[in-house]
This record gives structure tokens, sequence and C-alpha cells, in this order.
């Protein structure tokens, strides 16, 4: 009867972690138990089942299939997002940023083992929230052709890619082109706002979408050339290519200003090419030592454009270019009984954006930012540890505008079994917290008739600290986890409403006392049948303090979610759901829409076909609710996308393989340049 109440305690806490077998890992040199899922102190390795990557069409099928905590995989979109809002998710394929192209061409079946890195170290840089590392195994002859596609059934939606691999001795060719395009309704939006104005008035508008339209384009295409001797050596080159197309998005909205009644004509329409070349080259200096190098070069080419005749005609256009060069070097020495490892970024960046129009602004931004570190894995007796200390420095100019920036990052991970089966680990942190850089321009850009966003080159980056504490418990059939996390930014760039006196209202940021939140979230998986019938489960609370100048916030959310997976024979069958996210952040609130779906895979020679049933029994699901609560304006916004309610899809995925035999591949780099740093 206790084992029956602890039970049920235990997977009403849980969420998600693949089953476990009775086999024996050798682990880096550390020999374990219970192989499908391995705790580390700064996350698990989880080794997928066979079952699990014969009804996996993609790297994000199998993502979806393992479902990681506090993840969101949406096979649809492409997409996998941080539920906690704490940062950016990195993926990673044999230690090398992975592509929407590298995701879909991923052969499930060559899987080893996915890490989930729940405390990322300095390697991995700023601002990452969690990592997923999925290890494979590299062929080394033969070739494979294939096709991933998914098209809905009920919009304008899909996205394609078609991809080739030959294999020749040490050397690896490919190629790949996607293409993704959307054509859909505007969507539902509600939007309520009260305006303090000077006169000790408050004026009321109400907003709502009417009609529009809004479609879009995008290819990328890939050459990869490999050569490796898995054993010493891997030099990759890669020659990458992004193209995006938004020809036109229109929108006529109804506005409800007292007792009178208008209509507003918004369209935007944009542009965007990325071309880069990655480098890559890992060398093992004899059986313990290694060295990594990696250097990224991109250029972003830009133009956007926006009208806007709510209260008077607003037009605007932005040219912009973006170039970047990222590197990295890592240097590892496996010793015993620790690894030391010394590492260090240097990445420059150069901004040039023309606004012209009803904006008139020139931005030339140069931004740089160096970072070496040091750490230090291993053992002593049970006792599990991580210590990292890095150095970042960065430096920032746009015009006359200069500032300079240095940190000591220190951070640190400890992790103990306390039983056979609990296991408990604490981590500290603390990194440069930075604003997004399109605030940093000095452009103003008029929102709608009441409202400008004005950025400010003034902010300074912020100091963040983080503290989390985890206990995991684990039996053969089930792992249960409870994590708190306490995380301080004191002089955190935060929002602020000012009026002006003719009544106008600007959006600015500037750094103001601070932002600090408490989580507690308890995740967890039970295999009711092994193999067979899994349930997975997840639950928590989030406490927020917004301290501003002149104002202080408090809000506290809660956030649940489950998901259920069946394989009979060749029949894969999967369902889930979450409620999303709310937060607080200075004086807005954001609550993310909820996310539901049932997917059917069956296996076919060679292939597999999946129908896919998003936001089942909802027309119209919201996607976003957001709040302002400000003491200048209020304002209660909510959106929905009436293409995504009921929205079937269908993912038919092919491959074909000849004379392909593995081995294992060794690399360590990522990096990537994605941010434009336009201002809309």
């Amino acid at each position: 009867m206790k084992q029956t109440v602890l039970l049920l305690i235990l997977l009403f806490c849980s969420a998600e972690v693949p089953a476990q077998d009775e086999k024996t890992v050798d682990l880096d040199g550390i020999e374990v138990r219970a192989s499908r899922v391995i705790i580390r102190p700064d996350g698990r390795k989880l080794i997928p089942s066979d079952k699990q990557k014969a009804a996996s069409t993609s790297g994000y099928s199998l993502l979806n299939k393992l479902s990681l905590p506090n993840l969101r995989v949406d096979e649809v979109t492409n997409s996998i997002t941080a539920l906690g809002n704490k940062g950016m998710v990195q993926v990673l394929i044999n230690n090398r940023s992975a592509s929407v192209e590298d995701m879909l061409s991923l052969s499930p079946q060559s899987v080893k083992s996915v890490d989930f890195i729940e405390n990322p170290g300095l390697r991995y840089g700023t601002d990452v929230a969690y990592v997923v590392h999925i290890h494979t195994l590299r062929a080394v002859s033969g070739y494979t052709v294939g096709f991933n596609g998914l098209n809905s059934l009920t919009t304008l939606y899909g996205h394609n890619t078609v991809y080739g691999q030959l294999n020749r001795g040490n050397s690896e060719f490919g190629v790949s082109y996607n293409s993704g395009y959307v054509s859909r309704s505007a969507s539902d939006y509600d939007e309520q706002s009260f305006y303090h104005l000077a006169d000790q008035t408050v004026r009321s508008i109400t907003r709502r979408n009417v009609d529009g339209k809004m479609s879009s384009l995008n290819h990328g295409v890939q050459l990869k050339y490999t050569l490796a001797d898995s054993s010493s050596y891997v030099f990759q080159a890669s020659l990458n290519g992004q193209f995006s197309r938004i020809p036109k998005s229109s929108m006529t909205r109804e506005l409800q200003d007292g007792t009178d009644y208008t209509l507003s004509h918004s369209s935007n329409r944009e542009t965007s090419s990325s071309p880069s070349l990655d480098l890559y080259f890992y060398r093992a200096l004899g059986k313990r030592q290694e060295l990594t190098l990696n250097v990224v070069g991109t250029l972003i080419d830009t133009y956007w454009k926006q009208t806007d005749d709510e209260g008077e005609d607003y037009r605007y256009s932005v040219d912009g270019k973006t170039y970047s060069l990222l590197s990295e070097a890592v240097y590892e020495h496996r010793l015993q009984p620790f690894t030391f490892s010394l590492g260090a970024h240097y990445s420059l960046k150069y901004t040039a954006n023309q606004y012209s129009g009803n904006v008139e602004s020139l931005n030339h931004i140069h931004t740089s930012s160096g970072d070496v570190y040091g750490e230090i894995a291993g053992s002593w007796g049970r006792l599990r540890y991580k210590a990292d200390v890095g150095i970042t420095q960065s430096r920032y100019r746009q015009d006359g505008f200069r500032d300079r920036f240095w940190m000591f990052r220190p951070k640190f991970s400890l992790g103990y079994p306390m039983t056979d089966r609990l296991y408990l680990s604490y981590t500290f942190d603390t990194y440069k917290h930075v604003s997004r850089i399109a605030l940093t321009s000095d452009a103003r850009i008029r929102q709608n008739s009441m409202e400008w966003l004005v950025g400010n080159p003034n902010l300074q980056p912020a100091r963040l600290r983080e503290h989390q504490a985890r206990f995991t418990y684990q039996t053969p059939r089930l792992t249960a986890n409870l994590v708190g996390t306490y995380r301080l930014v004191p002089h955190s760039n935060m929002v602020v409403y000012e009026r002006t006196n003719d009544n106008l209202f600007i959006q600015t940021q500037r750094n103001q006392r601070g932002v600090s939140f408490l989580v507690v979230q308890a995740t967890g998986r039970y295999d009711v049948i092994p193999e067979k019938l899994i349930v997975s489960m997840n639950g928590g609370i989030n406490r927020f303090w917004n301290r501003g100048d002149a104002y202080t916030h408090t809000y506290t959310s809660y956030s649940y979610g489950a998901s259920v997976q069946a394989y009979l024979g060749k029949w894969a069958l999967m369902g889930l759901f979450d409620n999303g996210w709310s937060w607080m952040e200075g004086e807005g609130v954001g609550i993310s829409g909820s996310a539901s779906s049932i997917q059917a895979t069956y296996r076919i020679r060679n292939g597999s076909i999946s129908l896919h049933w998003n936001n089942p029994f909802q027309a119209h699901p919201r996607s976003l609710k957001s709040e302002v609560r400000s003491s200048l304006i209020q304002k209660y916004i909510t959106t929905r996308y009436r293409h995504q309610g009921n929205m079937v899809s269908l993912n038919f995925t092919w491959r074909l393989s000849h004379g392909q035999k593995y081995r294992d591949v060794q690399r360590t780099l990522q990096n990537k340049e994605t941010d434009a740093g336009i201002l809309k």
C-alpha cells in the first residue's frame, strides 16, 4: 500500500525522461547502470529506444518523443521553445550547431544518445537556457538520398526538404534544399487600451482586426564537405544560404475611440538573405587531449517597409546589412580523476541600418565580445563536481555612444547520489544579461497614433545570478524530478512608459532596480508498459518580482502539461498538452497560448507517413495574451490565429540508403549569427 501511494505521489509530480533498461554502460570512464537515463550534475543523458527511433521521422520527431522537461518541440513549425522563457535553446549534432535542414535530414536510427544540458557551462555562451546535444554515428561508405515534407490539409502551410549524402572513405559530401510557405488570414486581434492624459482624464481606445492577409516564402540551401578520421581529426566546411520574403502583409483594423468608429489600414513587406560560411576543425592530441577550432562568417541583408494610417499616414523603411565573424577555440585534457578544459570565444559584428520615410536615422553599430574560461569536471568519491571560471569583455560603439563591459564569471555544479535511486544536485551561475540589440538603436518608431517605441543606446549589461537545486528519483520504470530555480538580475534593463506634453506615450528601456523570479517545477515519466505505453506529466509555480525606479509589480503563474505515447507494431500514437507559460517582465505580463496535438505515425518501407492534428476541437486557439500595467497606460491584448485551430497536417518521409557503414564521430563547437538588429 505504501509503495502504491508513493508511486501515485511521484507520478502526480512528474514529467518526462525515457525508459530505463538494465544494461551496463561505460560513460566517460564511469560505469553506470540504468542506461536509458544517466543523471549528471548539469543535466542528463538519454538513450532513445529502438521503438522511439523507428517511429521518428526527423530530429524534431525524436526529441518530441523524448519529452524533454520544460521544452516545447513543435514538429509542424520545426521549432524548439523553452517554456520557462529563460533564454535560447541550443541544438547540436555531434557538437555542431544544428540547422533546420540538419534536423529534418537526420536519420533517427543513427542516433546513439541525446544529452539534455539544463545548466549549460561557459563554453555555450550567454542567454542559453538549455542545450540539446544529439550524438550520432557517421557513415563511412555508401550514399543516402531523402525527402521530408509536412503540408497542412486545412490551410496553406508547409515545409519540404530534399537532401543527399555521399560517403567515400574519410570524405563526406552533403547537399540539402528546403522551402517553406504560408498564406493565411490576419490574426484575430483584440486590444483595449486606457491612456491617462495630462489633464487627468482617461482616453479609451479599442482596436480589433476585421480583415487582412499574410503570406511568406522561404528557401534554404546547404553544401557541406567533411574530411574525417574519427579517431584523430575532423575538418568540415559548410556553405549555407537562407532567403525569405514576405510579399505583402496587410491588415484592416477597427478603432473605437470613445463613441467614434474608424478604420485603419497597415501593411508591411520584407526580404532577407543570409549567406554564411562555417569552418570547423578537430584534432586529437594523443589519447587524452584534443583541440577544436571553429570560425563562422555571416552576412544578413534585410529590407523592411511598414505603412500605417491610424490617425495620420505613417510610412518608413529600413535597408540594413549585418556582418559578423564568430570564432572559438577549445583545448581539453582528460586527466584522472578530472577533465580540464580551456577555451576562448571572440566575435565581431557591424550593423548598418538606414531608416527612411517618417523615420530618419542611420545606425552604424559596432560590437565585439570576447571571453576566456577554464573548466574542471570530475568526481571525488560519490560527489560529482563541475567548476567554470571565466572573464567576459564586450565593447559597443554607435556614433557618439561608446561602452565597455568587463565581468568575472564563476559557475559551479555539485551532484551527489543520496541513494541508488535519489540524486541531489546544486548549481550556481552568474553571467552577462543584455538587452535585445535592436533596443540599443537610437531610432524612434511609431506603434500607433498614441504610442512610440524609442531605443536607448545607453543601456548597460546587467550581472545575472542564478541558484538551482534539483532532486531526481529514478527506478527502472519511473523518473521524477523536483527543481527549484531562483534568478536575480539587479540593474536590469526594464521598460519605462513616459507621457509627453501633447499626450503621446513613449515606451523605452532603462537600467533600473532589477527583476527576480522563483520557479518550482515537478516533472516525471512512468513506463506503464515498458516500450509500449509511456505517460509523462509536469507542473510548476512561478513567482516574479519587478522593481523599477517608479514602480513595483509582482506576479504568480502556474504551468502544467502531460503526454501519452503508445507503440503498436508499425504504428506510433502520441498525444500531448501544455498550458503554455505566463510571465511578467517590467510592467508587462505575457501569457503564451496552450499547445495540444494528436499524432499518428505508420512506418512504411524506406519511410513513414504521419498525421498531425494540432489544437483539436479549437476553432480559434489563443496564441498570446498580454497586459501592460503602467500607471500611465493599461492595455489588454488577445491574439488568436484561426489557421492553427483544428489544423491537420500530413508528414511524409522517404529515405534511401545503400552500402552504408557507420563509426563514431567527434565534434565540439557551435556558432551562428541570426540577429539583423532592426527595430520594428
